[in-house]
C-alpha cells in the first residue's frame, strides 16, 4: 500500500493494535506489521553464506549465552559484541512465541557493505517475517452407543464473537 495509506491505517487502528508499524518497500510503498516480542535469535559468523562455527555469545559477562531475545518493539540488541568490520554475519531465529510459525530463513550482513550505503547510521535494520500460526480443527460425528463414525454428516462452522 502507499506509505500515506499505511500511516493512516496505523493511526486509525492505534487503539486496538498500538504496536503496528510499517516498513517501507521501494520509494513509495509500505507493509504494515506488528512486531513480535520474545522471539529468540542467534548470531553466527558466515563464510560464503554458510554458518561458520558455533553461535556467538554477544554478552561478555555471560560467554555461554548465545540467545538474543527480541524486545517489545521486535528489535534485537547485540549488546557489547564487537563486530569485525569485514566479516559476514548471519542472524537466525531459533524460537518464536505462541501463535507464530518459526521463520527458518536468516539474514546476513557485512558491516563494510552496510557502511557503504548512503545514510548508514551504525544501525543495521532488517525485517524477518513471522507468519501467524494457522489453527486446525478436527470434527467428527459418531453414534453414542457404538462410537462409530457416521458417514454423510455435514457441519457448518461460524466465526464467533
Amino acid at each position: 500500500m502507499p506509505i500515506s495509506a499505511a500511516k493512516i491505517y496505523i493511526d486509525s487502528n492505534k487503539n486496538t493494535h498500538p504496536n503496528y508499524k510499517y516498513r517501507v518497500i521501494g520509494s513509495s510503498f509500505a507493509t504494515v506489521y506488528e512486531p513480535v516480542a520474545g522471539a529468540s535469535f542467534e548470531l553466527y559468523e558466515m563464510k560464503d553464506g554458510i554458518k561458520s562455527g558455533n553461535a556467538i555469545a554477544i554478552d561478555s559477562t555471560n560467554p555461554t549465552n548465545t540467545t538474543i531475545i527480541s524486545g517489545a518493539d521486535g528489535s534485537i540488541d547485540f549488546g557489547d559484541y564487537k563486530f569485525d568490520f569485514n566479516k559476514e554475519y548471519g542472524v537466525f531465529e531459533t524460537a518464536t512465541v505462541d501463535g507464530y510459525e518459526l521463520n527458518t530463513g536468516y539474514k546476513t550482513f557485512k558491516l563494510s557493505d552496510e557502511a557503504a550505503k548512503p545514510g548508514f547510521n551504525g544501525e543495521y535494520d532488517f525485517y524477518m517475517n513471522n507468519e501467524a500460526s494457522r489453527g486446525e480443527i478436527s470434527i467428527s460425528k459418531y453414534d453414542s452407543v457404538e462410537k462409530r463414525n457416521l458417514a454423510g454428516v455435514r457441519f457448518n462452522i461460524y466465526k464467533g464473537n
